[in-house]
């Protein structure tokens, strides 16, 4: 599904370009408007920044990999609260708590892992391609 690309590929810039979360994820606004005022009314607990720092490429390729095969825990809930602000902003969900269920329905339903093994195959190819093997 579209919306899926959408928030897979977000959730590849948050996975792949940041080596660590540096933000607290208290408030969300968009248009000056207040979406939610705490995780909790998205259906989540508050997440402490120490329970969400990432590492190296690889060590958040692996994060991001457990997100995706179903792992809960605060990685998977903030990509579930970034995942539905992404969404409300494309206008796919009309609030936070919907494109929270939204996003966990994709990941639970394999979709979002099914894209990461399609965009590691065809970079892979690429890369082959590039090299003179393919």
């Amino acid at each position: 599904c579209g919306c899926c690309v959408f928030v897979f590929f977000f959730l590849l810039f948050v996975f792949f370009f940041n080596d660590t979360a540096t933000t607290e994820i208290y408030t969300l606004s968009l248009h000056d408007a207040l979406l939610i005022s705490s995780p909790q009314e998205a259906g989540l607990p508050n997440i402490a920044l120490d329970a969400i720092k990432g590492g190296s490429k690889e060590e958040n390729a692996d994060i991001m990999q457990r997100v995706f095969q179903g792992e809960s825990g605060p990685y998977r809930d903030v990509v579930l609260i970034n995942s539905a602000a992404v969404m409300l902003a494309a206008d796919h969900v009309d609030n936070i708590p919907d494109g929270v269920a939204q996003a966990a329905k994709i990941i639970d339903d394999g979709l979002a892992l099914d894209k990461l093994n399609s965009l590691i195959s065809i970079s892979q190819q690429i890369g082959r391609e590039i090299e003179g093997d393919g």
